[in-house]
């Protein structure tokens, strides 16, 4: 089975590595983009199955990628957690309605990351299903 893939949107470089990092050493696939208008392009061009959207960027900020991920019959469906400072009820409220499905405040800690990732995409451990007896075809 090919590892989940998850795309994170951040113009924060350090932020977007250390999810990059923390991610990819768990067995996900991640790709980064520094900018919203990246981001859509990757997502079109390599649906992920997971996107980490940060609410504040420079000029596109996440409200505008979620209006256009969601306008997208092939993403529509995409489960998005946002991360961000700003964890005001109005801004929850209109992320809820663009079917944001989890919320990260930063600073955040990465294993905070890791729960709530593999809560939406958990990794298949391939060797332990492998395993994993196979009682139907054994005769006794």
């Amino acid at each position: 089975m090919a590892a989940p893939k998850v795309l994170t949107i951040d113009d924060d470089e350090d932020i977007a590595r250390l999810a990059k990092i923390a991610l990819s050493g768990k067995g996900y696939q991640v790709r980064t983009a520094t900018n919203a208008r990246q981001g859509l392009v990757i997502a079109m061009s390599d649906p992920p199955d997971l996107i980490l959207l940060d609410y504040v960027m420079p000029g596109w900020d996440g409200m505008d990628f979620l209006n256009d991920l969601r306008a997208l019959p092939e993403l529509q469906q995409t489960p998005v957690i946002m991360i961000t400072c700003l964890g005001t009820p109005d801004v929850v409220s209109e992320a809820r309605q663009k079917r944001v499905v989890d919320f990260i405040v930063k600073p955040y800690d990465v294993s905070l990351l890791i729960e709530r990732v593999s809560k939406i995409i958990p990794i298949i451990d391939d060797e332990e299903d492998s395993e994993q007896p196979q009682s139907d075809q054994t005769s006794e």
